[in-house]
């Protein structure tokens, strides 16, 4: 290998150790506002608004990895159903199983605090959250104790959108992309930009010039932006007036669910586009950094999923039992982490076993 493949093999490596530590470190922000939201922590109000923020930051960066699997790695149809049936399933029905068990055990011995989540129909929320068909045009569902499983069900139909339009062709491919648009529906549909901004980002990140202080004004720029827009709340203003043309914010929340706030979204992800081009440009200066911490941000990153999705349901269960929010976050991040040993950690048996199936 030569000294420029070996730099540039390099720098793609410090890429994909910022990418997991990027996508960690949006679980963690996601978790943090779900404590201030479910334990009523005062302290950390000021964090609560960066839970929706980090899912958006999420979608981005989940249509970047897409476009670099399967640029790179991924070079087949049966491959890419593969890795993303392993990454995604195990954990999505794990977490679904793991709601109706708490809150069978919590309503047998804290039925006053549980009340308010039991449901009847419980069967078809199961079903339909399954196959991620809970935002869908078919069906709009609340998995009760656990509102993070909503971003999911938005990224499936993402991913399969992408894999009709990268694998398939012709015909094939049209009424394939037909048939996925129609299931999917208006609400999935109004966030794709932002996943498809990750996957522009993903073409154009190479050509970025290299430069450290070039980069680090943009990202400085980019966070102070983004700062005031937090501070000022300003996005919520954008999400105001923006509802006015569904007929206000109630009717919006009840067209467009989880998207009702599209066009401040819109507005926060080509932020974090510029932000990405910041780290990008200094990519040949803090990827030595990356490459020096990659074993710890690999290992942390190998729980973000598992994070991302048993953290409420554990979190609204232990709440029963103690109050301390610090001893809640400690035991839900320990249960966590042993469902994530059990499940998410299992994930290259998984692939195995459906490359085995298919």
């Amino acid at each position: 290998m030569t000294t420029k493949n070996a730099r540039e093999a390099r720098m793609e490596r410090s890429i994909s150790i910022f990418l997991d530590l990027a996508r960690f470190l949006a679980a963690v922000l996601v978790f943090i506002s779900h404590v201030e939201q479910v334990l009523d922590v005062k302290s950390l109000s000021f964090l609560a608004s960066f839970g929706h923020d980090a899912v958006i930051f999420f979608f981005m960066l989940s249509g970047f990895v897409i476009a670099y699997v399967t640029t790179n790695k991924e070079v087949t149809l049966r491959e890419y159903v593969a890795a993303r049936v392993a990454r995604i399933l195990p954990v999505s029905v794990a977490s679904l199983l793991l709601v109706f068990a708490l809150i069978w055990i919590g309503h047998e011995f804290n039925p006053d605090y549980y009340d308010q989540y039991v449901i009847h129909d419980w069967w078809r929320v199961l079903g339909v959250s399954a196959f991620f068909l809970n935002n869908s045009f078919l069906s709009t569902v609340s998995v009760p104790t656990n509102g993070p499983y909503w971003s999911v069900s938005y990224e499936v139909w993402y991913y399969v959108a992408y894999g009709v339009v990268f694998y398939l062709s012709g015909l094939k491919r049209a009424l394939a992309l037909l048939l996925v648009a129609a299931v999917a529906g208006v609400k999935i549909a109004l966030l794709m930009p932002i996943w498809l901004l990750g996957v522009w980002c993903f073409r154009w990140h190479g050509r970025l010039v290299k430069s450290f202080v070039l980069g680090l004004i943009v990202t400085m720029a980019s966070l102070a932006l983004y700062a005031v827009i937090r501070y000022k709340n300003i996005d919520d203003y954008i999400f105001i007036e923006s509802s006015g043309f569904w007929g206000g914010v109630d009717a919006s929340n009840e067209i467009l669910g989880w998207s009702k706030r599209f066009v401040a979204d819109y507005v926060l992800s080509l932020l974090f586009m510029a932000l990405f081009a910041g780290l990008f440009m200094m990519r040949e200066s803090v990827g030595v950094l990356f490459v020096f911490f990659e074993k710890p941000i690999r290992i942390f990153a190998s729980f973000t999923f598992s994070l991302y999705l048993f953290h409420y349901p554990l979190l609204v269960f232990v709440f029963c039992y103690f109050k301390s929010w610090q001893v809640v976050m400690i035991i839900t991040m320990f249960w966590v982490g042993v469902l994530s040993l059990i499940v998410e950690q299992q994930k290259p048996f998984y692939k195995k076993l459906v490359l085995k199936l298919t």
